[in-house]
């Protein structure tokens, strides 16, 4: 099966359809045929469904199943699978998903998002697991033992100080 995106004027993705490959040889007969179905002339643009930042990984029904890294490196494209709500840049010619918070504003050649301040080295504080995400409103990393209910950004207690790569408790 071949998948396409829909790509609008702004290079907004708005639809991913699954074409039978019979219909799709190459991506343009792809394309032909998308547009005689839908009787229009939308840019459409093929994507790898089994693409991950620019790496494409072995097909597997199991949802479940670890990634495994295919050796025929030749079927990525795109960097991405596309989504709806993502975009396509056609100066890299590479999907990018939906940008994940205002402050990050940049993604590399392989059409990932690059966070403004560095990541944590670890998600663990005094041996326990964190659960953490990025405060975009304080830009930084935030943490809560994987024991604890998360409702918001309020319910975690820890931050990331980059400098000391260390967990320290948000105070109040």
């Amino acid at each position: 099966m071949a998948h396409f995106a829909k790509i609008n004027e702004n290079g907004l993705v708005t639809d991913v359809v699954v074409v039978n490959d019979s219909e799709a040889p190459t991506e343009q007969a792809g394309v032909d045929f998308l547009n005689t179905v839908y009787k229009t002339n939308d840019v459409w643009k093929q994507t790898s469904y089994n693409t991950r930042s620019g790496i494409y990984y072995t097909p597997s029904w199991d949802r479940d199943a670890p990634r495994v890294v295919d050796e025929d490196q030749s079927k990525a494209f795109r960097a991405n699978f596309a989504g709806i709500g993502g975009h396509y840049d056609q100066e890299k010619d590479i999907f990018v998903g939906s940008q994940p918070y205002d402050s990050w504003s940049s993604y590399n050649d392989v059409g990932e998002w690059i966070c403004p301040i560095p990541t944590p080295t670890s998600i663990e504080h005094n041996g326990e697991q964190l659960i953490t995400t990025y405060d975009d409103a304080n830009q930084r990393f935030v943490g809560a033992l994987g024991t604890k209910v998360i409702n918001d950004i309020s319910d975690f207690n820890l931050y990331w100080d980059s400098s000391t790569e260390t967990w320290n408790d948000i105070v109040s």
